[in-house]
């Protein structure tokens, strides 16, 4: 609970980062609120390139025993993270990790 009230604030305070939105959006779904938690993911990757909305993506669908649906999540974030102006190496690295723990191939 004290995750949500965290998040939540952060989410006041920059209600325009989809870094932010993305992790509210996972922490609902950890906390037993998927629609909430699905809501927000696919807010912030309406928003912007958002790799990390697609990593948080993936380690759902990892829990739901969809792999493949994780993988190309996982894909997606990788791509996501190392383009644009505001590139993302940590979002790139926890993505490239999870590929490679869940063996997902040709992903680089």
């Amino acid at each position: 609970e004290d995750a949500i009230l965290h998040a939540e604030r952060a989410s006041r305070l920059a209600p325009t980062d989809s870094k932010v939105q993305s992790t509210l959006g996972y922490v609902y779904y950890k906390s037993g609120d998927p629609g909430m938690g699905l809501k927000m993911l696919r807010e912030s990757k309406e928003r912007d390139l958002a790799p990390l909305a697609y990593f948080y993506e993936g380690k759902i669908y990892l829990d739901d025993d969809k792999t493949i649906k994780a993988c190309e999540s996982f894909k997606e974030s990788l791509q996501r993270a190392l383009k644009g102006a505001d590139k993302d190496p940590e979002t790139a690295r926890k993505a490239r990790s999870m590929l490679t723990t869940i063996g997902c191939s040709s992903f680089n």
